[in-house]
């Protein structure tokens, strides 16, 4: 929180590390929920989607 804007730094890394995606989202405060699910969406399609489906399989076996 810097004032009335939240700072929002988002990532996931695939299991062995060789991948990550991060992003940095801000905004004011009252939309931290907005601001959370951007940085959520972005990662889901950028390559989140398949790093979970990943990390899904391997929690499996």
């Amino acid at each position: 929180m810097e004032g009335n804007e939240i700072i929002l730094h988002a990532g996931l890394a695939s299991l062995d590390g060789q991948q990550i995606i991060r992003r940095k989202e801000s905004g004011a405060r009252e939309n931290a929920e907005k601001i959370g699910k951007r940085a959520g969406e972005y990662i889901l399609k950028n390559g989140g989607r398949e790093m979970l489906a990943e990390i899904r399989r391997q929690q499996k076996d």
